[in-house]
């Protein structure tokens, strides 16, 4: 489950309302922390660190059903998790090869 302070993946495309808002969105791909979270009449909202949601009060997590045409249900992100040690010392040590190699 998704919490305050997890690191997240936006999976779709943010929503715009009829003013092209919120001018500060998620983009699909990248990598947000969560700052809050809050039940909305749709399901799941959320607030994340270095984005401001104005007009608005956060951003879709969770839709349970479409409650308009344009909307879809499901998450809007997906939990990052952390990369097992065997991996990360793998990439480290190909990194300082690298850097030794330059």
């Amino acid at each position: 489950m998704i919490g305050v302070g997890d690191r997240v993946v936006a999976v779709k495309d943010p929503g715009l309302d009829e003013l092209g808002q919120p001018w500060q969105r998620p983009v699909k791909g990248k990598i947000y922390v969560i700052t809050g979270i809050y039940q909305a009449r749709y399901g799941l909202g959320c607030t994340l660190k270095g984005l401001d949601p104005s007009p608005f009060r956060g951003y879709l997590l969770h839709v349970r059903k479409p409650w308009r045409r344009d909307m879809e249900a499901g998450w809007y992100f997906r939990k990052v998790e952390p990369a097992d040690e065997e991996f990360t010392a793998w990439i480290k040590k190909i990194k300082v090869k690298e850097n030794t190699n330059a």
